[in-house]
């Protein structure tokens, strides 16, 4: 046996190589890892440090594997719903994924078994960026998305306590509900400023920036939007569900 230390994102070791790697933990720390914010560093930078670190391992492994009939072994805490996204992947390319359940100790203990093949031709030609990409596309929308029911009842019941009548006819400044609608580590991580433009955005591309107004009456202007722009709770619902 030979025994070595390597960065396991970019390591020196050769390509299409290994027939298999195991992995006892180690994946499950680094979806855990979550960077503090440096001097001089934005705090968006650090969202989803710890899936995009865990992609760049895995891409690795990949790369290391014999293209036809290597194997990846991952012993986990996590289950399929939460690994799913990272392994599934048709950017990766592995052609095989097969999850057991060892149910073992009170947090439970599953085995992820990851097979190369001929899917590997087709995810040859993917870049890490596309990988990372669909990975955080489905972590929202699957894994964690956005627009769960007690969001919604959450958002209508803000809306609901700015007036008595329907809530078609209330409307919040777009500052307020992102206070509403995001909890406090939430808005660590998704600032104002990229709601607002996340908003002008979707504004834009359904074309109901006339639906839109801001505080004093006026029409909302279709590169920017401040927190003073109103919105009513269908528009906010809507964002939700088109963004998440």
């Amino acid at each position: 046996m030979r025994f070595g230390v390597e960065d396991m994102s970019g390591s020196s070791l050769p390509s299409r190589a290994y027939n298999v790697a195991v992995d006892k933990g180690v994946l499950d720390d680094v979806l855990a890892f979550q960077r503090c914010v440096a001097p001089g560093e934005v705090a968006s930078e650090t969202l989803d440090a710890g899936e995009r670190s865990a992609c760049a391992m895995v891409w690795e492994v990949r790369r290391v594997l014999v293209p036809d009939g290597g194997v990846y072994l991952i012993a986990s805490v996590h289950g399929p719903d939460r690994l799913g996204p990272l392994l599934q992947s048709e950017f990766l390319g592995f052609d095989s994924v097969e999850h057991f359940e060892l149910g073992m100790g009170e947090v439970g203990h599953h085995l992820h078994v990851c097979r190369t093949g001929s899917s590997a031709s087709q995810a040859c030609s993917a870049t890490f960026e596309h990988y990372v990409a669909d990975v955080l596309h489905k972590k929202y929308t699957e894994v964690m998305p956005l627009l769960t029911q007690d969001r919604i009842s959450a958002v209508k019941a803000a809306f609901a306590r700015r007036g008595s009548s329907g809530l078609a006819d209330v409307q919040m400044l777009a500052g307020e509900a992102y206070e509403e609608v995001f909890s406090a580590e939430e808005r660590r991580e998704y600032l104002l400023d990229d709601f607002l433009e996340d908003l002008a955005t979707y504004f834009s591309q359904q074309r109901r920036l006339d639906l839109h107004l801001d505080a004093s009456g006026g029409v909302s202007d279709s590169s920017f939007l401040s927190a003073e722009h109103l919105l009513s709770c269908d528009v906010v619902l809507d964002f939700l569900q088109a963004t998440q």
